[in-house]
C-alpha cells in the first residue's frame, strides 16, 4: 500500500513531504519511468547537436541545460527504482 506523508528530521527544521511506494507499485511504475528517461534523453541529444554544430541561440543554449537537468533527473530516479527492486525481502 502507497501513501504520502510528512516528517521532519528535528523541531526546528522544515516538514518535508515523502512518498512511500510499494514494490509492486515500483514495479508498475518502471516502465513509465524508463519511456520518460528516454524521451528526455532524446530531448538532451537534440540541443546537444545544435550546440556542437556551433548554431545555437542562447534560448537553445538555456533548453539545453534544461534538459540536461531533467535527463539527469529521470537517470536518478529509474537508478533508485532499479536499486529498490534488487532489495531481497
Amino acid at each position: 500500500m502507497s501513501f504520502i506523508g510528512e516528517s521532519r528530521t528535528s523541531y526546528e527544521s522544515p516538514w518535508k513531504t515523502y512518498l512511500c511506494l510499494t514494490k509492486d507499485d515500483c514495479k508498475l511504475i518502471y516502465k513509465t519511468v524508463c519511456k520518460a528517461e528516454a524521451r528526455k534523453e532524446k530531448r538532451y541529444e537534440k540541443y546537444r547537436d545544435i550546440q556542437d554544430g556551433g548554431e545555437a541561440t542562447e534560448r537553445q543554449q538555456t533548453l539545453l541545460f534544461k534538459a540536461q537537468d531533467e535527463w539527469e533527473a529521470a537517470k536518478g530516479l529509474k537508478s533508485d527504482i532499479e536499486e529498490f527492486l534488487k532489495i531481497k525481502r
